[in-house]
């Protein structure tokens, strides 16, 4: 198609048919890579550091420090759990009815033996406190119970409570007699867990026609493969952090006869042996009066409270905890800062100029 020119003889851009001129491309493609980084990808390479499996299935022990203690039902007079009122004075018999049923919080009756001392307490007033010895415990499900003497009157707290309220009881150590036969042994299992190796694969395929092709986002070969590498890298990273998240625990059968195996991701972990862990502040009785920015703060701290309430394994350092969060939620904890605290801008660096 022939094009009049403004000027005689004069060749302008607008001039070129349209598929003539190569126009300019930047020879590479920018990836828009999620912000952050693959640190569960990072952790689990970390794993093979240790000694090589030789099964897809493995297992490891856990156990805890125990309580010693925790929720108490009733404190009462004699074996037939008549109520204790008031009026205990020290040398006092006392029945405290706990459970012999292992839960989380709740004193098991067969943490304690006899000639240990505990302190009788109410969480609502610390004064209340009475130290007692053991004389002896009954193991019979809902109806166990923990025989104290008590070492000291009821009679600590001003504030109109005493032992009638008591609903924790605590070893705080033991003391025997001079000469004294050896205690009463007590034992702890630990817990085992399970769990699967994984294979997880990615690929990527170019033909060798396509690996030939001069393309406008890459100027070779080299670059080329190095923009497939970093396509499947980055899926990778993907599926692994999710499985990593939502991953089952379990095992199928494949239609060769061959194993399939899944290993247990975080959520299912903590469901199965953490479940107390779990919480929502959206569905929190404590803060359904509240909003975010009024009880978020507190349901923060609360949370942190209890995982930091073991050290970290000795090959970590430093004993840092990591947390995971979404886009949503970091926005959440920003408005929490905002409203807590006074946002204040600083400079920190000069460039060109500017100040």
């Amino acid at each position: 198609m022939s094009v009049t020119a403004p000027f005689l003889g004069m060749q302008t851009t607008g001039g070129w048919e349209a598929n003539q001129p190569l126009e300019s491309y930047r020879e590479e493609i920018l990836f828009l890579d999620p912000n952050g980084t693959a640190p569960l990808l990072g952790m689990l390479s970390k794993m093979g550091a240790g000694k090589p499996l030789n099964s897809g299935a493995y297992h490891w022990y856990t156990q805890v420090m125990p309580e010693q203690g925790g929720t108490i039902t009733d404190v009462c007079l004699d074996s037939d759990f008549t109520t204790y009122v008031s009026g205990a004075v020290a040398g006092s018999i006392l029945y405290v009815r706990v459970t012999a049923t292992p839960a989380t919080g709740v004193a098991q009756v067969s943490e304690f033996r006899p000639d240990q001392l505990v302190v009788l307490r109410y969480s609502l007033d610390d004064t209340v406190d009475v130290l007692a010895r053991v004389l002896s415990i009954v193991v019979n499900g809902t109806s166990s119970y923990v025989v104290v003497k008590l070492v000291e009157a009821d009679d600590n707290s001003a504030r109109g409570y005493n032992l009638a309220n008591a609903d924790k009881m605590y070893v705080v150590g033991s003391s025997h007699q001079e000469g004294g036969m050896p205690p009463t042994g007590v034992n702890y299992v630990p817990t085992r867990i399970s769990s699967h190796t994984m294979i997880s694969k990615d690929t990527w395929k170019i033909s060798g026609s396509a690996l030939e092709t001069e393309l406008r986002t890459a100027p070779n070969r080299a670059a080329i493969i190095a923009q497939k590498r970093q396509t499947c890298r980055m899926l990778h990273f993907n599926e692994m952090e999710g499985a990593c998240f939502f991953n089952k625990y379990g095992e199928e059968t494949a239609g060769d006869g061959s194993s399939i195996w899944k290993f247990m991701g975080i959520f299912e972990f903590v469901k199965t042996y953490a479940s107390s862990n779990i919480d929502n502040f959206r569905y929190n009785a404590a803060y359904s009066t509240l909003s975010w920015t009024e009880g978020g703060e507190d349901w923060i701290n609360t949370a942190l409270n209890a995982n930091f309430k073991y050290k970290a394994r000795d090959m970590i350092t430093p004993p840092d905890r990591i947390g995971f969060t979404g886009l949503d939620g970091l926005q959440a904890l920003n408005n929490l800062a905002l409203a807590a605290g006074q946002p204040r801008l600083e400079p920190k660096q000069k460039a060109w100029g500017i100040q």
